[in-house]
């Protein structure tokens, strides 16, 4: 983990993340959308540290999802189609796709947050 500490106000919150406005030294501001692992509400001063993960879990973070999903929308697309006396095949390749779907959007929600920038940053503290 980078310790370079960045200090800014929450400005919006997004699920499980947050833009925090940050101000230069110049005396311009600027966002940063970071994790908010802490919680923090709207206008809170927060500390912000840049977190780095190692490529390998990055790797499986991407490609696991996708394959678990794929696995488990077979699995539960063949026995739907059992169960309500359909068409396996068909009831079977919509449930892939379905579940694939879902996974594929985790992690290129995943891929554009952290891999990409190779590491992310993280709300670390709320600053009383």
């Amino acid at each position: 983990m980078n310790k370079q500490e960045i200090f800014g106000t929450i400005t919006e919150l997004k699920g499980y993340r947050a833009l925090v406005t940050v101000k230069n030294k110049d005396g311009t501001s600027e966002a940063l959308d970071a994790l908010n692992h802490v919680n923090a509400k709207l206008a809170n001063k927060v500390r912000i540290v840049w977190r780095e993960t190692p490529r390998a879990v990055d790797i499986g973070m991407i490609v696991g999802p996708p394959l678990l999903c794929l696995v488990a929308g077979g699995i539960f697309g063949y026995r739907a189609a059992l169960y309500f006396k359909q068409p396996v095949e068909m009831i079977t390749v919509a449930s892939i796709v379905l579940w694939l779907l879902l996974g594929v959007s985790y992690s290129f929600r995943y891929w554009r947050y952290a891999y990409a920038r190779g590491r992310q940053p993280v709300v670390d503290k709320i600053m009383q």
